[in-house]
């Protein structure tokens, strides 16, 4: 199920996506973006990754938001923003 939120999951981003946002469709890399309201998965160009990130090289813009498979009702997503910056989570609400 995908759902999308403003609170549980969102960091301030530097190209980095969660691991579990990424996913292989034909021997493509993709993510789902929110668009318009609606969930299209993007081609994407993966770089390093490790146990928990993976670096978006190339095929998403910033401000663009992720949005990643929860096992909750709750949604989640990640804005994706260019540029030095820490990954911190937002507080629960």
């Amino acid at each position: 199920m995908h759902s999308i939120h403003n609170a549980e999951c969102l960091w301030e981003l530097c190209g980095l996506v969660p691991n579990r946002a990424v996913k292989t469709q034909a021997r493509n890399r993709v993510v789902d973006v929110e668009s318009a309201g609606k969930i299209e998965s993007r081609r994407v160009t993966i770089g390093l990754s490790n146990d928990q990130m993976t670096e978006i090289v190339e095929g998403l813009q910033d401000g663009e938001v992720v949005v990643i498979q929860t096992t909750t009702t709750a949604p989640a997503r990640v804005p994706v923003m260019g540029g030095p910056g820490l990954m911190v989570p937002v507080p629960k609400r």
